[in-house]
């Protein structure tokens, strides 16, 4: 299947930091765009019919699963391009996921300003706390 992008969708183009919908760090922003301007090829732009075709397939296999191993999700409340309304429906699903929604985040919250990076690392940690083994160091 060839990767064009969907309708409405194309390629990677540079958007300004005021109209950005993935970090309201300008620094971490400008960073990422610099990135991207000295490695073209990590380039993002929409959906494809491919990464589409791909993400069906693996939603409808996680639908099938049984999980018992315990999951934490970390949203970002101003994220516009995941619908992270969509996240208590997975823990309704899995009884052994819980969810934090992190105030005032857009989507990429490691590139985010330092405030919500650390909460993010913190729900991170602690969540890796409680399922990590005191017997083995792991």
């Amino acid at each position: 299947m060839p990767n064009h992008t969907l309708y409405s969708q194309g390629p990677y183009a540079p958007v300004a930091f005021e109209l950005n919908e993935l970090s309201h760090s300008q620094i971490r922003y400008e960073n990422f765009r610099a990135l991207y301007r000295l490695h073209p090829h990590l380039q993002l732009g929409g959906i494809s019919y491919g990464w589409l075709s791909a993400a069906l397939e693996a939603m409808a296999k996680i639908a099938e699963l049984t999980l018992t191993l315990p999951i934490h999700i970390i949203s970002a409340q101003e994220d516009t391009i995941v619908n992270s309304k969509s996240h208590p429906c997975i823990t309704a699903r899995w009884p052994n996921t819980s969810v934090h929604s992190v105030p005032n985040a857009k989507h990429e919250l490691l590139f985010e300003q330092d405030v919500i990076r650390t909460e993010v690392m913190t729900q991170f940690y602690s969540f890796a706390a409680t399922v990590c083994s005191a017997d083995t160091g792991s």
